[in-house]
């Protein structure tokens, strides 16, 4: 079965967190499909982010000598998780996700620029907001629960089962209007029932 548990997060105070120092050697900024696709590293050159550009979502990279070696993507709308499946979000609200650096260029703070970086193209009290596989510590570590400037909204679920998508969302993502939702039938929403954790 099909099956996905996350906590979902946000940047504090409506903003995108401060920019962290990083080196010269490194560029920011928003990149188009084109560029985005053409300027990948040799080792990684099969990556496709066009159905994202395609949705109309913003890729924010981080460059070194030309070579696209970090990204990060955007979303001010309703997104695609797979087929049969979005995370939703309301007005004032955007979603990262896609975030990645470069094994080569780790270390950096890269991923903390770019999430900073949407300050400088976003309303000033916007939230940006994301969610991490539960299973992820990783990940966790870095942008999940006890990092500076990062709150925990709630969790969020989905299940496939005979051939369509269950979600479950926690009480506060429930209030704000965040979580998963499958799209390719009649809604089937598992929320009152749910067991998960409620905050």
């Amino acid at each position: 079965m099909d099956f996905e548990l996350v906590r979902v997060f946000r940047q504090l105070g409506g903003g995108w967190g401060k920019s962290p120092d990083i080196s010269e050697e490194y560029e920011l900024r928003r990149v188009d499909c084109d560029e985005f696709h053409s300027r990948l590293p040799a080792d990684i050159d099969d990556v496709d982010y066009r159905w994202a550009f395609d949705r109309g979502d913003t890729c924010m990279a981080s460059l070194y000598e030309g070579v696209v070696v970090g990204w990060e993507f955007a979303a001010s709308k309703s997104t695609h998780v797979k087929d049969g499946l979005e995370f939703v979000l309301p007005d004032g609200y955007w979603y990262s996700y896609g975030a990645f650096t470069h094994v080569d260029h780790r270390g950096q703070r890269l991923a903390d620029a770019r999430s900073a970086a949407w300050g400088d193209d976003s309303s000033s009290d916007s939230q940006l907001v994301w969610y991490i596989n539960v299973k992820n510590q990783a990940s966790m570590s870095i942008y999940g629960d006890g990092v500076e400037g990062v709150e925990t909204i709630g969790w969020a679920a989905y299940a496939k089962f005979l051939g369509r998508y269950w979600t479950m969302r926690s009480r506060s993502c429930r209030e704000i209007g965040v979580g998963f939702k499958g799209v390719s039938s009649p809604a089937l929403s598992a929320e009152s029932g749910s067991t998960l954790n409620r905050r």
